[in-house]
């Protein structure tokens, strides 16, 4: 269940981001990049397995990551412009896990052990809010695009 929300994860990413910039990327491009970023998850995650990296790297790399999938996979953006969302979407991840997952979870005396063993409606609540922040992009995004002319990607 963990890896599904890692994909789940990857898709919020990618939508809300470019929904946001008023675009309209085609379902072919939100597969591919919730592919590849929902792998890029697993795999940078567990990246402190194989090699004696600081903890924290796996951020940096999944930073790097998303620039580069967003450069290739949507070619109207520009690496400067990719580099900004990435950092921007992390940033957004990391005040969202200060204000409200990080607080929730202490509120509901979890640790990560137990929410990786929730059962399926604790660990969609845990999501949400590990999320919600990406969540109100994505549904701004579209409220802004339904009132602007967005570009189909």
């Amino acid at each position: 269940m963990e890896s599904l929300g890692h994909f789940m994860h990857a898709w919020l990413i990618f939508i809300s981001s470019l929904m946001y910039l008023e675009y309209k990327p085609r379902l072919k491009k939100q597969v591919l990049f919730t592919v590849f970023y929902g792998l890029g998850i697993i795999f940078f995650r567990r990246i402190y397995e194989f090699l004696p990296v600081p903890f924290g790297t796996h951020m940096i790399l999944l930073i790097m990551w998303n620039a580069i999938l967003l450069n290739v996979i949507v070619k109207e953006i520009s690496w400067i412009k990719a580099t900004v969302i990435s950092l921007i979407v992390f940033t957004v991840l990391l005040i969202n896990d200060l204000i409200i997952f990080m607080p929730l979870m202490k509120y509901l005396d979890l640790t990560v052990d137990s929410i990786i063993g929730a059962n399926l409606m604790r660990y969609i609540i845990l999501w949400i809010a590990s999320n919600f922040l990406l969540i109100v992009a994505y549904i701004t995004g579209i409220m802004r695009n339904q009132k602007r002319q967005s570009y189909n990607l």
